[in-house]
């Protein structure tokens, strides 16, 4: 695992990491310990502190995809983030299940219930057509992992099968006091940070 969205606060995520695996991880927790790491940072605008959400939440979909990458419903292989400079509305590409070349966008959201736009989607949709090789025409190969609890109809009735959406409710089915998977993300930012 690259784990790129680690460097600019190790020790911020290292601790919330920490916490997660001694208590019972939860989606829950994970966003308050975000929270409570976010208002002990100094930033320099509130921008700087929706970015660092973000990528919190890019570094758990990481782990995520990296965890879950056989899973026949939202496995993804292969998984690369895309650096900052690189984003035009792909977080991430990887492989799906049936060995298609998929793009991912991550989005956190405080309120569950702000849904993900289909503005949102997409750019993310144009960037891997452009970008990132992403064939239009095949199913499964849109990820969008969020904490909302879901995307627009607009979304949805567009882009139809080629979406796949790991809401807030399926993350939560397979994260919440999962306590493999919160080890496996501990052991992953530990290893990461000890090379």
């Amino acid at each position: 695992m690259e784990l790129k969205k680690l460097s600019n606060y190790p020790q911020e995520y290292f601790d919330l990491f920490l916490f997660l695996t001694e208590e019972n991880g939860t989606l829950r927790e994970f966003m308050r310990q975000v929270r409570i790491a976010y208002n002990k940072i100094s930033f320099y605008s509130e921008d700087e502190k929706d970015k660092f959400k973000g990528d919190s939440l890019e570094l758990l979909s990481e782990i995520f995809f990296n965890a879950f990458g056989n899973d026949e419903s939202v496995g993804l292989k292969e998984y690369e983030p895309i650096s900052a400079e690189e984003d035009f509305g792909v977080d991430a590409t990887g492989i799906n299940v049936n060995g298609h070349k998929s793009v991912v966008q991550v989005k956190y959201r405080s309120d569950p219930s702000s849904i993900v736009t289909y503005t949102d989607i997409a750019k993310t949709y144009c960037d891997g057509v452009i970008n990132h090789s992403l064939n239009p025409n095949q199913n499964h190969t849109i990820y969008v992992f969020t904490t909302a609890n879901s995307v627009s109809h607009q979304c949805q009735t567009v882009l139809g099968d080629r979406l796949v959406v790991i809401s807030k409710n399926i993350l939560k089915t397979k994260i919440d006091n999962n306590k493999n998977f919160w080890k496996f993300a501990y052991d992953a930012i530990y290893d990461y940070l000890n090379k």
